[in-house]
């Protein structure tokens, strides 16, 4: 990212990233037009968990959110969960973000990761560390990422399927 901000005069960045290699082209139409909406805050995308795996999965960041979209906490842990220990509903994070040039320069600025990020190793914590709200945008449930090898045949498949 920080290459990007040297390298391209924008005032916005929208970032797919690399390891989400099936992605719905119209989920970038809606984090797109929530772009436009709210042009000085930083978005990420997410969409409900639809396969009880997923949440039990500690490769796939769940999501917690504030009543009004607004993004609570990230987490590789199966969260929410009750007193009872199963699974109800929950949502994942869809690796796309949309980043005002204010946002990508206070990322790009820190001395490194931050406490959260370095914890659950993932990077749109380091924008709440830093005071940025971060409006979470419901995408469809499509995208697949590649986080373990055993991901890469599912994802080629995918693409073979989908004519991507």
């Amino acid at each position: 990212m920080a290459a990007c901000l040297e390298s391209l005069d924008v005032d916005v960045l929208v970032n797919v990233q690399g390891d989400e290699p099936v992605f719905e082209p119209d989920d970038l139409l809606a984090l797109l037009d929530a772009a436009r909406e709210n042009r000085d805050q930083v978005l990420c995308g997410y969409c409900r968990i639809t396969e009880e795996e997923q949440f039990w999965d500690r490769a796939v960041p769940k999501v917690v959110l504030r009543p009004d979209g607004r993004l609570l906490y990230m987490t590789r842990g199966a969260v929410p969960i009750g007193k009872s220990g199963r699974f109800v509903d929950a949502w994942r994070q869809v690796c796309a973000y949309v980043l005002p040039g204010p946002a990508l320069e206070s990322f790009v600025s820190a001395s490194g990761k931050t406490p959260l990020e370095e914890i659950e190793d993932i990077e749109i914590l380091r924008f709440l560390e830093l005071g940025w709200e971060v409006r979470m945008v419901e995408l469809s449930d499509r995208s697949f990422s590649v986080d373990v090898p055993a991901d890469l045949e599912i994802a080629e498949r995918l693409i073979r399927d989908r004519g991507l």
